[in-house]
């Protein structure tokens, strides 16, 4: 009963929190009713011994959709990590401090996930023991620490988490030398977004520099917690407010079709979420005649990424009708900027594109699109799924199976109180998606290209032709804004050397002898050779060559030379010995598939007087 009245009044949006002898309730725009208030009071005692030194409260939307996920099998797709190294003179106590500090400035740092009584919600600790994880590798020589350094850290990322367990965040402290360290953060994303993530380095850099020198870190408090995000969401977004934008959702996705790509791989029941990851730096040049292409149709790059890549798509899947997904970063109010918590949202872009515009109009129209589809992409995704009701399997995700990530990278901070700072690439070999196309612009100006692809469907080779075929298709673009999409190449002038002349430079020498002759001069030779596999049947040459031989002496009887002469057959030994055998009598034959629909048998056997 106590954990019932807990889930429902969580439900309705209220929080309720617990210290040494006393309920803390926020109601917010809830109502507590009468009965509520008797439960309460009723309950007083057993809420206080279960939520102690806790505050609950409901969960944001977007923490639904991954903690569905998590139970789902989800795991390591929604870790988030940042790795770098810190050279100089690490007071590791105050590093510790500052960390201890950080946890306690943001409640996401201290929230776990229960469920009772059917209903899931967050659960803020009042206080956590947060325990830095440390390993000193400094005794191994430089091959042995960086091998280990590798494993550790790969093993750090990919460990699961407990959701029910408060922090969701872990910090990893490796000792590489005296004067060398290596520090390694890990959270879930029900917790924390890209944004958070890059948040909490910059505040970790902040308050370490200020507590290495014996300041005092100066943070202005949060106005809002995540926490408070999360009740005001379900408060001002709820379906009936959100009526209009999900009608104009249903609208924008009627009929809409999922992505068939090709694979390397069928498609399994559940995705084991194995990932691969292939990166290529656009070249200065191309990279030039994209900004220009961008700023002469007073659009985006990633206007211009999201046309590339739907042409793309549409080359590989023969679909024009297309939708993909793009990460928004969700925090439009000025009290959300400073925030820790998950609240990244994915908008759906969908194009379909009928007409053979020009690559210019073409443009303009998938600039047209985005941009409505920005109009409203303060409806969560989970909303929209809801309302829809798509198609759900667990061989893939609803509605877009590809997603477009675009990131403008800013400059970090080099230093670190008095260290130097450098950032470690770490790749995960995990996939949320079929295809993740990723466009980065770093900080010098360079443009990457990164495609993350799911290993249960591609292998490397084939994601990197396809990412060839992207960057190809990006300078087609830019040199011809004025010609039709339907007549653009993807392919560079070497693949188109190799396709056209390489591969089909095939002059050979043939024999000046039939087939059935050179078949004959192979059985005599090697008679006892295997010829045909079929299951666990194996034919000889010369078994072969004894039952064509008889048959064509009755075909040469009965028939004659120079006739056509129908085999309708499946794929055995036997349809092999008769078309040998028609060859040996001097004859012709007519391959007549049983499975070719009757009227075209009959059509062919008329006009070769079969």
């Amino acid at each position: 009963m106590m954990e019932e009245l807990i889930s429902r009044l969580v439900s309705k949006g209220i929080r309720i929190g617990a210290g040494e002898e006393n309920l803390r309730i926020q109601v917010g725009r809830a109502t507590l009713t009468a009965a509520d208030k008797q439960e309460l009071k009723n309950f007083k005692p057993d809420i206080i011994r279960r939520l102690q030194h806790r505050k609950v409260v409901s969960m944001s939307y977007a923490q639904e959709r991954i903690w569905l996920l998590a139970q789902l099998g989800y795991g390591s797709q929604y870790h988030l990590s940042d790795v770098v190294r810190i050279k100089g003179h690490l007071q590791v106590e105050a590093l510790k401090q500052a960390i201890d500090l950080l946890v306690h400035r943001h409640e996401s740092l201290r929230t776990a996930f229960w469920q009772l009584a059917n209903v899931t919600f967050q659960v803020i600790e009042d206080k956590v023991d947060f325990q830095v994880e440390e390993t000193d590798l400094s005794m191994h020589d430089s091959d042995i620490r960086e091998r280990k350094f590798e494993n550790l850290v790969n093993a750090f990322i990919a460990r699961p988490f407990a959701l029910e367990s408060a922090s969701l965040m872990r910090i990893l402290l490796v000792k590489m030398s005296a004067d060398e360290y290596v520090l390694g953060l890990c959270m879930h994303e029900i917790i924390c977004d890209g944004k958070s993530a890059r948040l909490l380095l910059k505040e970790l850099n902040e308050c370490y520099s200020a507590l290495s020198k014996g300041e005092t870190p100066d943070f202005k408090p949060l106005k809002m917690q995540y926490a408070g995000y999360a009740a005001w969401q379900r408060e001002t977004e709820s379906e009936e407010a959100l009526q209009p934008q999900l009608e104009y959702w249903k609208k924008y996705l009627a009929n809409y079709q999922d992505l068939d790509l090709p694979t390397d791989f069928p498609r399994p029941g559940k995705p084991k979420g194995g990932g691969g990851v292939v990166s290529q730096s656009l070249s200065d040049e191309l990279k030039e005649k994209l900004k220009t292409l961008a700023s002469q149709q007073h659009m985006t790059i990633f206007s211009v990424f999201t046309a590339a890549t739907y042409l793309l798509l549409t080359k590989y899947s023969r679909q024009k009708d297309i939708c993909f997904g793009t990460p928004v970063a969700n925090r439009d109010h000025q009290e959300l900027t400073e925030m820790v918590g998950s609240f990244a949202n994915s908008l759906i872009l969908r194009l379909n594109v009928e007409e053979d515009l020009t690559v210019l109009d073409f443009l303009t129209q998938v600039g047209k699109v985005i941009a409505e589809a920005q109009e409203n992409q303060h409806v969560p995704v989970e909303k929209v799924f809801d309302f829809i009701q798509p198609r759900r399997d667990l061989s893939s995700t609803p509605v877009f199976q590809v997603m477009i990530d675009y990131e403008k990278k800013e400059a970090q901070h080099a230093g670190f109180g008095e260290c130097s700072l450098e950032n470690i690439a770490v790749e995960q070999d995990v996939a949320r998606y079929d295809l993740t196309i990723g466009f980065t612009e770093q900080p010098d100006g360079a443009i990457d290209v990164r495609i993350e692809y799911a290993t249960d469907l591609f292998e490397e080779a084939s994601v990197l032709l396809m990412q060839q075929k992207f960057i190809n298709l990006l300078d087609v673009l830019c040199e011809h804004p004025s010609s039709r999409i339907s007549t653009l190449s993807f392919s560079s002038e070497a693949e188109a050397e190799q396709v056209l002349n390489r591969w089909n430079d095939t002059d050979m020498e043939v024999p000046a002898q039939c087939i059935h002759d050179l078949f004959e001069q192979v059985a005599k030779s090697q008679p006892q050779a295997t010829a045909l596999i079929r299951g666990h049947q194996e034919v000889t040459y010369q078994e072969l060559l004894e039952r064509s031989g008889r048959l064509a002496n009755y075909l040469q009887t009965k028939y004659g030379t120079k006739q056509i002469i129908g085999v309708s057959i499946t794929r055995s030994p036997e349809m092999i010995v008769s078309v040998m055998a028609i060859l040996m009598s001097g004859n012709a034959y007519l391959p007549l598939a049983p499975t070719y629909p009757a009227d075209r048998l009959q059509h062919m056997m008329t006009a070769c007087d079969v």
